[in-house]
């Protein structure tokens, strides 16, 4: 296994890069954050519902040093990339294959050292280090463990979107669309609303375009029309024509996204092509 991290100005390292060896990635549920009101004389609390909250994640690892100097180089470097303070991407990468973690001394299974198995890094967190770095040393050694916590949304996402594309299978780009089925492989509703990543394009000539998810009765319409190579783009939250928004022209709502299979139904789309690119979201 191995873990990547993506700084927000781009740049991208492997632990397997800096010399790190990651024992594990622990990921816990995100915590529960629950509203409640009370009422004197009345046992008890009222409950008012519950959001998800923060999840945590760690990551046990260990790295090797060829003497006492470089000991303090590779600690250092470790220092240098995770223990700041700044948010950034952090990606699991698991083995397609046999994946045994092999420490020094052990023989577990299969050595590591008979193949190199390719990593897949197909989940992503948006998180800030949560925890200190203090290495315990064990010779040329050093052991260590460390922890982080979701920033903003709690989810697992796939690094690509429907789109780039990630190899799922689905059909996300229909021509002359009127009633299609748009595939959410995620575990959680999409919704933009909520920051998550959903933009719908529609390209081509329409009258008074409507885009309705039939599966969980959501629906955006716009007042208005298009010609052919016109661009009506609904990203996020904006709603825009050719680049200029039309939010004023439209029903203020959003289409969101279930898990699994969503039945939309389009009207008001005379000639041309509609694309859904969004990210799948996990629990």
């Amino acid at each position: 296994m191995d873990v990547l991290i993506e700084k927000l100005n781009g740049e991208r390292k492997k632990f397997s890069e800096i010399g790190l060896i990651p024992r594990d990635f622990l990921v816990s549920t995100a915590g529960v954050r629950t509203y409640t009101s009370e009422i004197t004389g009345r046992p008890g609390t009222i409950d008012k519902g519950a959001d998800y909250g923060p999840r945590s994640i760690t990551v046990p690892f260990m790295f090797g040093s060829e003497d006492m100097m470089d000991y303090v180089t590779k600690r250092d470097e470790v220092y240098a990339w995770l223990g700041g303070v700044e948010s950034f991407w952090i990606y699991e990468g698991r083995s397609l294959g046999y994946d045994v973690f092999e420490g020094p001394g052990e023989s577990v299974g299969i050595p590591s050292t008979y193949f190199e198995p390719e990593i897949i890094f197909s989940k992503r967190y948006f998180v800030r280090r949560s925890s200190e770095l203090a290495p315990d040393q064990k010779g040329l050694w050093g052991l260590d463990s460390i922890s982080f916590e979701t920033v903003g949304l709690p989810f697992g996402e796939t690094p690509d979107t429907t789109l780039t594309p990630m190899e799922s299978g689905g059909t996300y780009t229909f021509t002359n669309p009127t009633t299609i089925q748009v595939y959410n492989g995620g575990t959680e509703r999409v919704d933009p609303e909520e920051g998550m990543y959903l933009v719908i394009e529609y390209k081509g000539a329409s009258t008074n375009l409507k885009i309705r998810n039939q599966t969980n009765g959501t629906e955006w319409n716009f007042l208005g029309s298009s010609v052919a190579n016109n661009s009506i783009k609904i990203d996020g939250v904006h709603s825009t024509l050719n680049l200029l928004s039309i939010v004023r022209n439209t029903n203020l709502e959003l289409v969101k996204l279930e898990p699994g299979m969503n039945n939309i139904q389009v009207t008001g789309a005379t000639s041309g092509t509609l694309t859904f690119d969004f990210r799948w979201y996990f629990r």
